[in-house]
Parts: structure tokens; C-alpha cells; sequence
């Protein structure tokens, strides 16, 4: 859905074919249980590495999901996860399957040494 000042609201539907593998992620902050905003994900896709930081901010009184949608192309599988946590603490989890969506939780993954 998109609003504009003055006008009309209007809604979107996306037809286009499925194509290429995916992976949704959701960090939580056990503390609490909140979203883990202004963190880093590092999604390591052989030697091809994307990132992205969980925020929902978007525009002007607008909200976004703050799930992170990766788009891993003709990979079936991801070979690591590396997490900068909002303090900067560090930790890196396992391989997996795309085409899913996870959840990652600070404290289950292995703590990257040399970090806060």
C-alpha cells in the first residue's frame, strides 16, 4: 500500500514469476524479547557475502518489517551467518537451507573472539 499527502491511497500486488532462493531472518534479543534493531547480517553465500541491518525505519510515519529478506540467486543452501549485534559484539552461525525463514537469537550462536 502507498499513501501519498493529498491523494489517494493505492495498492500494489506484485505478479511476477518465483525465481532464485531466498532466506527471511529475525534477530532477537533474548533480553526481553525484542527485535534486535541496528544489527548487521552478514549472509556468506560461497565467495559472495550480503549484508544487511535490521531497522525498520523506512520514511516519514512508516514502518517496515524488521525481517531481513536475502536473495541468494541459484543457492540452495548458505554457508554462514555472521552477526554484529547493536553493542558490537559478534557471533557467526551455522550453515543452512534457504528458502526459509529462521530466527537467530543472541547467545546461540558461536561469539566471534576480539569483539566487545
Amino acid at each position: 500500500m502507498v499513501t501519498n499527502c493529498g491523494t489517494r491511497a493505492r495498492v500494489y500486488r506484485n505478479e511476477v514469476p518465483k525465481r532464485g532462493h531466498w532466506l527471511r531472518v529475525r534477530l532477537v534479543d533474548p533480553t526481553g524479547q525484542r527485535d534486535a534493531y541496528g544489527a548487521e547480517v552478514t549472509v556468506v553465500v560461497g565467495e559472495r557475502r550480503v549484508l544487511r541491518l535490521c531497522s525498520p525505519a523506512g520514511s516519514y510515519l512508516a514502518s517496515n518489517d524488521p525481517r531481513l529478506h536475502f536473495g541468494l540467486g541459484d543457492a540452495d543452501h548458505y554457508d554462514a551467518i555472521q552477526v554484529r549485534w547493536p553493542d558490537g559484539a559478534e557471533e557467526q552461525f551455522p550453515a543452512g537451507d534457504s528458502d526459509r525463514q529462521i530466527t537467530l537469537e543472541r547467545g546461540a550462536g558461536t561469539a566471534v573472539s576480539g569483539t566487545r
